[in-house]
C-alpha cells in the first residue's frame, strides 16, 4: 500500500517554491559530486539522487520509507545508482566508503542529531565532505508563528554551527531563500558584494538578505568554496502556471457540467421554453 501523501516529501509532481529550493541545492551538490561515491540521506522519491548520478561515479540513495525506496527503484534506473532502506541513525553503508554525503531537510525531522552526525562521519572517508541543509528556526518558525508537525527539532543557526563543528574541522556556511529564483550566499563576505532592495512606487529600502535555510559544506580538510549561486526558476514557474491553468480549465468545465446537469437548470429550461421558441420564431420571420 502506498504511503499517504502529506506534502512534506517533495515529489516531481510538485511545482512550487520548495521544489525550486531543493533543485538549487541539488544543483550545488552535482558540482561537488563529480567522480565521487555519494550517499544521499533521505533521498525520498529519488529525483535528487538520479540528478547527482549524472556526475558521480556512484550514488546511494537512502530513505526510511520502504515505499519511497521501492518507487525510486522503479522510476530511476542507472548502473551507478542504487536505493537502500535505512535511517539517519543506522546508515546502510560501510565504514569510510563515501566521498560525499548529502542531507537536505532531514535533521529537523528527528532529535538524534549527534547520532546522525556520528553515522555520517563513520561512512565518510577521512577527506570526505558533507553538504547538509536545515530550516533556520528563527525565520521558519519563530517569525511566522508556524509549526510544522513533521519537524521534531529545528535548529537556530548557532546551534547548527555548533553541531557541525563538533564533528568537522572546517566548514563553510551559506544562506538560502527564494526570490523568484533561489539564491545561495556564503556566510562571509556577501554583504559587500551584493545589495538587496525591496519596495514599490512609493518607497524603496535597502534590505539585507535573510536566509530561510542554512546549508553547510563540512570536511576535515580545508574547504575553498566561497561563491554565491542563483537557480533560475523560470522553467519551474512555467510548469506551475501550466498546471494552474489546467486546474482552472478543469474546474470551470466541471462547474459548467454540474450546472447543466442540475435539476434547477433543467426546470429553468423547461419554464423558459415558450419564450425561447418565440425568439427563434421571431428571428426567422425577420430574416424573411
Amino acid at each position: 500500500m502506498s504511503e499517504i501523501v502529506t506534502g512534506e516529501r517533495l515529489e516531481t509532481i510538485v511545482f512550487n517554491e520548495v521544489s525550486i529550493e531543493h533543485l538549487h541545492r541539488y544543483a550545488m551538490a552535482m558540482e561537488l559530486a563529480k567522480n565521487k561515491i555519494v550517499l544521499d540521506i533521505a533521498s525520498g522519491e529519488g529525483y535528487g539522487s538520479n540528478l547527482v548520478a549524472q556526475y558521480a561515479n556512484k550514488v546511494i540513495g537512502v530513505d526510511i520509507s520502504n515505499d519511497a525506496i521501492e518507487r525510486a527503484r522503479k522510476k530511476y534506473k542507472r548502473s551507478n545508482l542504487e536505493f537502500r532502506h535505512g535511517s539517519t541513525s543506522n546508515i546502510p553503508a560501510e565504514n569510510n566508503s563515501c566521498d560525499f554525503v548529502i542531507s537536505f531537510e532531514t535533521i529537523e525531522h528527528h532529535d538524534e542529531h549527534d547520532l546522525m552526525m556520528a553515522e555520517i562521519k563513520r561512512v565518510l572517508k577521512p577527506n570526505g565532505k558533507l553538504l547538509i541543509s536545515t530550516p533556520e528556526k528563527r525565520l521558519y518558525s519563530d517569525a511566522t508563528n508556524h509549526k510544522n508537525k513533521f519537524h521534531v527539532k529545528e535548529l537556530y543557526f548557532d546551534e547548527f554551527k555548533s553541531l557541525i563543528s563538533n564533528y568537522f574541522n572546517y566548514s563553510s556556511y551559506f544562506f538560502q531563500n527564494n526570490i523568484t529564483g533561489s539564491l545561495i550566499l556564503p556566510e562571509k563576505g556577501y554583504a559587500c558584494q551584493l545589495k538587496f532592495y525591496k519596495g514599490d512606487f512609493e518607497n524603496i529600502n535597502n534590505d539585507a538578505f535573510a536566509g530561510l535555510y542554512n546549508l553547510c559544506l563540512a570536511s576535515n580538510e580545508s574547504i575553498q568554496l566561497n561563491y554565491a549561486s542563483f537557480f533560475d526558476s523560470r522553467l519551474i514557474q512555467e510548469l506551475i502556471y501550466t498546471e494552474m491553468n489546467k486546474s482552472f480549465a478543469f474546474n470551470i468545465a466541471r462547474v459548467h457540467a454540474l450546472y447543466h446537469n442540475s435539476w434547477s437548470f433543467r426546470v429553468g429550461r423547461l419554464a423558459t421554453w415558450p419564450l425561447r421558441l418565440f425568439r427563434k420564431t421571431n428571428a426567422r420571420v425577420k430574416s424573411l
